[in-house]
């Protein structure tokens, strides 16, 4: 892994398209959304320990639903399987700032018409910045691209 926690993009995700384009219609899967953003942030798990952090009393069932979910990620290039013990671990092969951006970018097009500005002043609005976090926002906003 990269970082900071951040992933490298796979190769099969198309650069630009964002790791979302990989694996479009997941996303709106609570389940499936816990259990990427877990991903991206926990490195290397096994399929028990994602379940039992997804749930709370982890069943059969559970278990076998984010077993299943996994091996659709993994043929789409959105986790890695290491196999090299008896209990695989999954990790996500993405990029968490590049995840984040195609979810708010998904939002906009679905609500703003496309546009961030509107959940971007509204995140700011709502939300009780830090002074650091205010002074972040200025920095970038004050860089050029």
């Amino acid at each position: 892994g990269a970082k900071d926690g951040a992933r490298v993009r796979p190769a099969g995700c198309a650069s630009g398209a964002g790791p979302q384009a990989k694996f479009a219609g997941y996303g709106s899967s609570d389940a499936c959304g816990r259990l990427l953003r877990r991903s991206g942030k926990a490195g290397r798990s096994t399929i028990s320990e994602i379940t039992a952090e997804l749930y709370d009393e982890a069943t059969t069932a559970q278990y076998a639903t984010v077993k299943s979910l996994l091996g659709r990620l993994e043929s789409k290039g959105c986790v890695t399987r290491d196999r090299s013990s008896f209990a695989h671990t999954f990790e996500a092969a993405f990029e968490r700032d590049a995840f984040i951006g195609e979810q708010l970018q998904q939002m906009a097009d679905r609500v703003c018409d496309g546009s961030l500005k509107p959940l971007l002043f509204n995140l700011v609005e709502s939300t009780r910045l830090t002074k650091r976090d205010r002074e972040m926002l200025r920095k970038l906003i004050d860089e050029p691209k």
